[in-house]
């Protein structure tokens, strides 16, 4: 039996496979929304393409955030976290408010309160509870972070029952009359597949120390490239008919749980293999938050309207928005570190406070 390779670098609340999947998460995501403006059935296609492999990337930030959030899950800590989501959720949706209204964005002024903030009609007493209303928040980047506050104030209930609840959720996500419920919807709060994907990450979270260690530890570049042969084989045959196309893009449950898993391994491959990536991970991981907070604020307000047609610039558009928020970070971190909570979503941590 081949032995499992140690995690080399971590630190007692950081590891950097996962902070590589962060950072190759952000920027998946921002390559899947910043080319709306390119018309073209190629672009189209190469945008779907990470749906099409890994499925919703928003998945790994679910299961992430509930595999941390619940060791050692308290009531008082359920509460600090769902604030420490709510703050900054809020604040940027005020700051993209703000621009839009600056901008003259009509569209984003016509909406209620509600809207503004992606709240469903579930939390509305004078509405049914079956009457959603479809809308992200107007920062639409940041909808997780809106289901995060809700899990994170159920999250001890959810710690106890991750392992009752995931069999029930993957059965269901795959039979014809549930399906629909377990599909990535932004625009829907705490859909099905918000929770489930979050009680996973829980369920992973209460392993015991030795298992945890050993799964993430663990890297078979054998299972990386059997799934990307498959999946680059299904793309090709299945584009070419529009219904196969649209199932390949809308991940079910179990599908997004299996993308994750390739996702962190192809991390944790390049953490082995690619070393000089350590520290370089440890270092702009925090500022994934910043990123998925402003880039969309960037892009739709901040470029002129010829550039956002030009091929060339919208691919270079996930990078140069990654390099502004980290100047930000970095700026605050170094001189004004109060923020960093209400603005980046990051933790003050004792050697921020090091000379």
């Amino acid at each position: 039996m081949n032995k499992i390779p140690s995690i080399e670098y971590h630190t007692k609340n950081r590891i950097v496979a996962v902070d590589i999947s962060r950072i190759l998460a952000a920027f998946t995501v921002m390559f899947e929304h910043l080319y709306f403006t390119v018309d073209g059935i190629k672009m189209s296609a190469l945008r779907a393409l990470p749906c099409s492999v890994f499925g919703q990337m928003s998945g790994i930030f679910f299961i992430l955030a509930g595999f941390f959030a619940c060791r050692n899950i308290t009531w008082k800590k359920a509460m600090d976290n769902a604030w420490w989501s709510f703050a900054p959720f809020v604040l940027w949706n005020l700051i993209f408010l703000g621009v839009a209204v600056v901008a003259g964005d009509q569209n984003i002024q016509q909406r209620s309160l509600w809207e503004l903030f992606g709240v469903t009609a579930f939390v509305l007493p004078e509405w049914g509870i079956s009457d959603f209303v479809r809308w992200n928040p107007v920062n639409y980047p940041l909808w997780f972070m809106r289901d995060l506050v809700g899990l994170f104030l159920i999250s001890p209930i959810l710690h106890r029952t991750a392992k009752y609840i995931l069999p029930v959720a993957v059965c269901m996500s795959i039979t014809p009359t549930f399906a629909g419920y377990f599909y990535c919807n932004g625009g829907v709060m705490l859909s099905p597949y918000s929770i489930s994907l979050f009680a996973g990450g829980c369920y992973l979270s209460s392993l015991s120390k030795e298992r945890k260690m050993s799964m993430l530890g663990y890297c078979n570049p054998w299972f990386i490239i059997s799934f990307l042969a498959v999946m680059g084989i299904s793309i090709l045959v299945g584009t070419q008919e529009p219904s196969v196309r649209a199932v390949l893009t809308q991940k079910s449950l179990l599908a997004s749980y299996i993308g994750v898993a390739v996702f962190y391994q192809i991390s944790r491959w390049i953490e082995l293999k690619i070393p000089k990536v350590t520290p370089i991970a440890l270092k702009l991981a925090p500022v994934t938050f910043l990123t998925f907070a402003g880039y969309a604020i960037l892009f739709s307000y901040c470029v002129p309207e010829i550039l956002k047609h030009n091929v060339v610039f919208v691919f270079l558009c996930p990078l140069i928005a990654f390099t502004i928020m980290s100047l930000m970070f970095f700026a605050m971190k170094r001189w004004s570190r109060p923020l960093l909570h209400l603005v980046a979503h990051y933790k003050l941590r004792p050697d921020d406070f090091s000379n």
